[in-house]
């Protein structure tokens, strides 16, 4: 049977993916990984950057 590629049509991104992943450093990764404010409320290098943080419903990070 031959395998069939699913996204080979799915559009793909235009952006640099690796000059992304290079301009990350610890700190970011780091305040990232715990999924709080500073990831909904920060810059768009640790998470969503400018996203409305709601203490009530994700609570005080990790």
């Amino acid at each position: 049977m031959a395998e069939i590629n699913l996204l080979e049509k799915y559009p793909r991104t235009k952006r640099n993916l690796d000059e992304r992943v290079a301009q990350k450093t610890e700190e970011d990764v780091r305040i990232a990984k715990k999924f709080c404010k500073e990831y909904f409320d920060g810059t768009r290098n640790q998470g969503y950057g400018g996203y409305s943080f709601y203490e009530r419903v994700w609570g005080g990070g990790v």
